[in-house]
């Protein structure tokens, strides 16, 4: 059996390859590789670990900062097994954190996630590939920029969990007309699809809101349209108050607007997506107030 290392690595300011590493779990600052059953740390490992401590130290004495570890295991021997090493992986380099960095009152470990063979790549015997399933996965709420990195970079591994950054998006149907009240006034109705393009799971909303209006629009069913909305988010986080910004004539551009997300801290502002939608539009249309409503399957 092999026993072969991929060399640890840290870049703490969290970016590779022109992208940006920022994950639910936060910023992914440093991936530290063991060798087979391994938990114990080589030079190389102790090395990347120093330069982290060394520069981190810095930034707590005026920065909050939180840290969550993720181990891995390839794919042999038992699933039970594997998620027990993976664990004792995480707990490795989190009691290094927490002997240096512990002291410190800004600093806070959150705990290990262990995530065992789950989401080793499961039909390979090959060396270098499992080597990088043994792993831990450093993630930082705070990245430090300017930074030079520390060993080579081939990020391994990705994000599998629930949530994505980019969704598919469908008008159902809606209409926004003036409702005789007052003079410029105006009343939408919305119904939109949204669906995870990662996990496939969708949900329908019901949109409701009051505002400005120069004209009138109807809505027929359009064809899906995917959007990357640049944070992780399920389905569920589109659900709260939003807005409609539609303006033109014929089929009109229009923005939908999620503040459901920065209420539940999930972004730190609105998501906004650019949506063709309407499918008849005659003026502007401007919501002052409105809210995205989940329906219950």
């Amino acid at each position: 059996m092999s026993d072969y290392q991929h060399p640890s690595w840290a870049n703490l300011s969290a970016r590779h390859q022109g992208k940006d590493l920022r994950f639910p779990e936060g910023w992914l600052i440093a991936q530290i590789y063991f060798t087979v059953n391994g938990t114990a740390f080589d030079a190389k490992d102790e090395e990347v670990l120093s330069f982290i401590y060394h520069n981190y130290a810095q930034l707590l004495l005026g920065t909050r900062v939180r840290f969550q570890f993720a181990g891995y295991a390839d794919h042999r021997s038992s699933e039970s097994h594997n998620l027990g090493l993976s664990q004792r992986r995480a707990e490795a380099v989190k009691r290094y954190f927490d002997s240096r960095l512990g002291r410190m009152r800004s600093y806070e470990s959150v705990g290990v996630i262990p995530r065992g063979e789950k989401f080793a790549a499961q039909k390979t015997m090959d060396e270098y590939v499992m080597a990088g399933d043994r792993r831990v996965d450093i993630f930082a709420s705070e990245r430090i920029f300017n930074q030079p990195t520390i060993g080579e970079m081939p990020v391994r591994g990705k994000y599998t969990g629930p949530l994505s950054q980019k969704f598919t998006f469908r008008t159902l149907k809606g209409w926004s007309f003036p409702p005789g009240v007052k003079p410029g006034v105006a009343v939408t109705y919305l119904l939109v699809e949204i669906q995870n393009s990662r996990s496939k799971k969708k949900a329908t909303f019901k949109y409701k809101g009051g505002g400005v209006s120069l004209g009138v629009g109807f809505n027929r069913p359009t064809p899906p349209e995917e959007r990357d909305v640049g944070v992780w988010l399920d389905v569920e986080d589109f659900e709260g108050p939003g807005k409609v910004l539609g303006a033109g004539a014929g089929r009109a551009g229009t923005s939908f607007i999620f503040e459901g997300p920065q209420i539940r801290l999930k972004s730190d502002k609105a998501v906004i997506v650019s949506f063709s939608g309407w499918d008849f539009v005659v003026g502007v249309g401007v919501d002052m107030i409105g809210s995205w409503v989940r329906q219950r399957q």
